[in-house]
């Protein structure tokens, strides 16, 4: 599912395999899509959907469109036990 700018919805469902997000059988507020698993089979067809929800982020927030996720990757360490048990 996506959230993008309700203004390039008819396009991108036009242009892209991506459909109007439904719930319980009713379409959801113009904005949302919904782009199939199995239509997401690159990395360039997920950087292209991450860009287009960070894009309509930057403008609902006020802020500049977020950098692209690959140059912002960051590791976080899982919590856990060290192998004393401490």
């Amino acid at each position: 599912m996506v959230r993008c700018d309700p203004a390039r919805v008819d396009a991108l469902v036009k242009e892209t395999p991506a459909q109007w997000a439904q719930m319980s059988g009713r379409a959801m507020s113009k904005g949302w899509l919904v782009v199939a698993a199995d239509e997401v089979t690159q990395d360039a067809d997920l950087d292209f959907w991450v860009e287009v929800a960070l894009e309509f982020n930057g403008k609902v927030t006020g802020g500049k469109p977020a950098e692209k996720a690959a140059e912002k990757k960051t590791t976080a360490k899982k919590p856990g036990r060290s192998s004393t048990g401490e």
